[in-house]
C-alpha cells in the first residue's frame, strides 16, 4: 500500500512539473453564485437580481472569469422567468464584460427539454441579454439524499434525468441560437457518453466541461476529492480538444484546487455548492480570491474575461 500510494504521489509531481510556470495555460475560475443553496449555513448567497449582480461584480473584480447563478425568489425559490434573468443580466453587464453561465430549467422528475430551454430562447432574442454559456448535464443521476448518521435515505425517488434525445435537443437548439454548451459529467460513464457525443458530431471544439463532483448527501456522483477527479482522466482522448474544469457539490474544492491548478485544469467554485463553514461564513468573492492566491503562488496566471472567451468560445462566438 505504502509503495501504491508512493507511485500516485509521484505521478501527480511528474505531471506538476510538466505544467509549472509560464508554459501553463491561463486560469479560467468561475463563480457559481447560489444554485439551490439556502442561508441557513452561510448568509451571504445571493437570492435577488440586484444581489446577484452586486456579487457577481465582487467576484468578477477578485478575478472570477465566468460567473454562474440560478435566478431565485426574494425568499429563495426558483423563479426561471426569462424577466428575472434578464434583469440580473442588464446589471451585470452594465459593469463588467465577465462571461455568463445560466442553468436550464428545473429537471427532477424529467421535464420537456423545450420547457427547461425556454427562458434560454427568449433572452437569445435580444442580443444584449444573450449568455454566453448554458449547461448541459449528460447522463442520468440518481439523487436521492442519504443521512449517514441514521444510515438511511431521506428520500427514494428522485431522479435527475437526462435523456439522450434531450441531450441532443440542447446541443442542437444551443448551436443554433449561439450558446456555448457547458457539460456536466458526474461519473467516469457519463464522461464517455461526451466522449460519444463529440464523435457524433454534436459538439464542437473547444468542449468545455465540469467533473462535477459530489459528496454526501448525494452519493452516486464521483466523491469531491482528488481520487474522484482523478478517475475521469484516463476516459478522454488525448486529441480531443477539451478545457475542464471541476466543482464540488457539498465539498470543500479548495482541499484539492493546488492539483488542479498545477493540472492545467480550471476552477468552478461557490456557495451554490457548499457553504465552506472551514472559513467561517465566507462570500463567493472571498473563495475567488483564495483560488486566485493559490494560482500565484503556483506559477499559474489568472485568466481575464477576454482570456476566457478566446480559450473557449470558438471563432464568431463572440462575448457581449
Amino acid at each position: 500500500m505504502f509503495r501504491k500510494i508512493n507511485t500516485i504521489r509521484l505521478r501527480q509531481r511528474a505531471a506538476f512539473r510538466v505544467t509549472k510556470g509560464k508554459n501553463m495555460k491561463k486560469l479560467i475560475i468561475e463563480a457559481r453564485l447560489n444554485e439551490w443553496a439556502g442561508r441557513e449555513e452561510n448568509p451571504n448567497v445571493p437570492f435577488t437580481a440586484d444581489e446577484i449582480a452586486r456579487d457577481t461584480q465582487a467576484c468578477h473584480a477578485a478575478g472570477a472569469s465566468v460567473v454562474h447563478y440560478h435566478a431565485r425568489t426574494p425568499e429563495g425559490g426558483p423563479d426561471f422567468t426569462p424577466e428575472n434573468f434578464a434583469q440580473s443580466i442588464r446589471q451585470i453587464r452594465r459593469d463588467s464584460k465577465i462571461l455568463i453561465h445560466l442553468t436550464l430549467g428545473n429537471n427532477i422528475d424529467g421535464e420537456p427539454p423545450e420547457k427547461r430551454m425556454r427562458h434560454i430562447e427568449e433572452l437569445c432574442k435580444d442580443p444584449s441579454l444573450k449568455p454566453d454559456f448554458a449547461t448541459v448535464e449528460v447522463g442520468t443521476l440518481v439523487a436521492d439524499l442519504y443521512d449517514a448518521k441514521k444510515r438511511e435515505y431521506l428520500t427514494k425517488d428522485t431522479v435527475f434525468i437526462n435523456r439522450t434525445s434531450a441531450v441532443e435537443y440542447y446541443l442542437k437548439k444551443m448551436r443554433a441560437l449561439g450558446v456555448k454548451p457547458y457539460l456536466g459529467s458526474w461519473s467516469v460513464g457519463t464522461t464517455r457518453q461526451m466522449v460519444t457525443f463529440h464523435d457524433m458530431g454534436w459538439l464542437e471544439e473547444p468542449v468545455y466541461m465540469t467533473y462535477a463532483l459530489t459528496n454526501a448527501p448525494i452519493v452516486t456522483g464521483h466523491p469531491a476529492n482528488w481520487h474522484g477527479l482523478q478517475a475521469h482522466f484516463g476516459f478522454v482522448p488525448d486529441d480531443l480538444k477539451l478545457e475542464w474544469t471541476t466543482s464540488a457539490v457539498n465539498g470543500n474544492l479548495l482541499a484539492y484546487a493546488e492539483q488542479v491548478i498545477r493540472l492545467g485544469g480550471h476552477i468552478s467554485i461557490g456557495l451554490g455548492d457548499y457553504p465552506y463553514p472551514e472559513l467561517g461564513q465566507p462570500t463567493n468573492s472571498d473563495l475567488i480570491a483564495e483560488v486566485v492566491r493559490m494560482a500565484k503562488a503556483a506559477g499559474r496566471e489568472v485568466a481575464t474575461a477576454a482570456d476566457a472567451a478566446t480559450m473557449l468560445l470558438p471563432p464568431g462566438l463572440a462575448p457581449h
